[in-house]
Formats: structure tokens, sequence, C-alpha cells
């Protein structure tokens, strides 16, 4: 049997709905109504748009009282989506703001549950210099001594290996075409980071985070992982 890719396409042809999906990708749920307002379309419009998104498995929905809420289907489609976006052309930014928009992305946000952008692909790198990930073309695994380092760095192995998913997976980052770590690991050095107030999300920002002084010094000092200067 075939795989249809032009269902997918379809459902993410129309940029009313890209913008939806994009704004769903850190993870959130978010109520119809934000959707219409964040994609500028009428609330009618925004329900046609959502129903074919559900329809197509890149979004699932649940009822709260009066309102329906949506995000995406699973990890397993914001991987796919991610990956998706390295591929897909960008859209050109013409003014101040949208570059820095674009910018502060392409330093950190989240993807689904997990770090991407340059802080994530980071974090990848200096679990892979430090002998906690191996990379063999476009996957990681743990090496034997991962368990012991990553304890030492505040994150429960034992904990991410009991969640119903894959425990670490490498996620083609579209913005800085590498990879960064997802899966439950993933998921859970964003629990870390942010428990610990290092990453913090951005203000007026719907995806991206920024690492916090203490956070940058933390990473440096403690995990090893050498990130740029702030911009």
């Amino acid at each position: 049997m075939a795989t249809d890719f032009s269902a997918l396409g379809r459902a993410l042809a129309v940029p009313a709905r890209s913008e939806i999906v994009s704004l769903l990708m850190d993870g959130s749920r978010r109520p119809a109504g934000e959707l219409a307002a964040a994609a500028g379309v009428s609330a009618s419009t925004a329900s046609d748009h959502l129903a074919v998104l559900v329809d197509a498995g890149l979004l699932t929905a649940e009822a709260r009282g009066r309102q329906r809420f949506f995000r995406i289907a699973d990890p397993g489609v914001a991987a796919a989506l991610e990956q998706l976006g390295a591929l897909a052309p960008q859209t050109p930014v013409h003014d101040y703001r949208r570059h820095r928009a674009a910018r502060d992305l392409a330093s950190g946000r989240y993807c689904y549950d997990h770090l991407a952008g340059a802080i994530g692909v980071a974090i990848a790198d200096a679990f892979v210099a430090q002998g906690v990930l191996d990379r063999f073309d476009e996957e990681f695994a743990l090496t034997a001594h991962a368990a012991a380092r990553l304890d030492a760095l505040g994150i429960d192995l034992v904990a991410a290996r009991g969640r119903r998913r894959a425990t670490v997976l490498a996620c083609l980052d579209w913005t800085e075409r590498r990879f960064h770590v997802a899966g439950a690991l993933g998921a859970a050095i964003a629990e870390r980071v942010s428990r610990a107030e290092w990453v913090r999300r951005r203000s007026g920002s719907r995806r991206g985070v920024e690492v916090t002084a203490e956070g940058r010094r933390a990473l440096r000092d403690e995990w090893g992982v050498a990130l740029d200067p702030p911009a």
C-alpha cells in the first residue's frame, strides 16, 4: 500500500493552517478563538481549518466546558513537523520586529515539549562530547555512562525510560539544520532547566525561550554547554 503524502500536503497548504500548527508546536493546548486570532481569520473559518488539521491527524481536540482546546496530536507528529520545517522555505522577513522574532526562535524555542534552536543543539553537542550520547548518522543512543552523568545533572533517566514513548530521539532542527534531543530525555532536559529557571519563555513570544544569566553560567560550568553570547 502506497503512502498518500498529498493528504498531509493539502492539510498544511493553507497559510492560516500553517500558522495554527506553528503556534501549537510549543506543546501547548489553546482554544479555537486564540488560534483564530493568531492566524488572522474569523472564528468560523478557523473552525473549518481546525477540522481539516484534526482529520489529517496533526491535531487533537478536547472539550473543557464550552470550549474546545487543540494541541499537536503527539510527540511523533511534532518531531515530523519539525523535520519538515527543515525542508520548507522560510518566509521572507521585511521588518525589524519580525526579523527579531525569527532570530529569537532560532536562538531557543520549544519543539513540542523539548528544547530546540541553538540551545537545544548546544545541549545535544555537549552530551555527545561528554559521552552521554552516541550519535549514529541521524540517531542518538544512550551510552553506558549516561545514567550516572544525567543523575549528576539532576535528570532522572529511570523516570524518563518509564514514559510511554521513545527514551531518546534525534530531531532535525529546522533553524540549525542539525539535531537536538527529543523523546522522553528531551522532555526531561527541558523540565530540568525550566524548573531551575535557567530557561524561561520570552516575553511576548509564543514559542521562544531565553537563557537567564544564572542559566548561562550553570549550563556552562555545570553542564559543559557552550552558548553564544546573548545578542
